[in-house]
């Protein structure tokens, strides 16, 4: 997973949730168990694999789902600019 957080915004885990906060304008975002799980291991550079076996331990997901979903929250970040293809940050 060649992506990584955008240096304006600051993630944190408040209250066992993952919280987003873009430091130009405040806006902020709260994700989901399993956009919080995604999020951590794109944070630590984990490879996708990695990824999809962490989420299949922890709930019940066909793989083929996974992937759009996986795809659909990337975009979604991306689209938002908090998430860039590593090297473009």
């Amino acid at each position: 997973m060649e992506y990584v957080v955008n240096e304006d915004f600051i993630v944190r885990d408040i209250e066992d949730k993952l919280v987003i906060v873009n430091i130009n304008d405040a806006k902020y975002y709260t994700l989901n168990e399993i956009g919080n799980l995604i999020l951590h291991h794109i944070i630590q550079e984990n490879e996708y694999d990695d990824l999809l076996k962490d989420v299949q331990s922890k709930f019940e997901v066909d793989q083929t789902q996974f992937e759009v979903d996986f795809k659909t929250f990337v975009r979604e970040l991306t689209s938002k600019s908090i998430l860039s293809p590593a090297g473009k940050a």
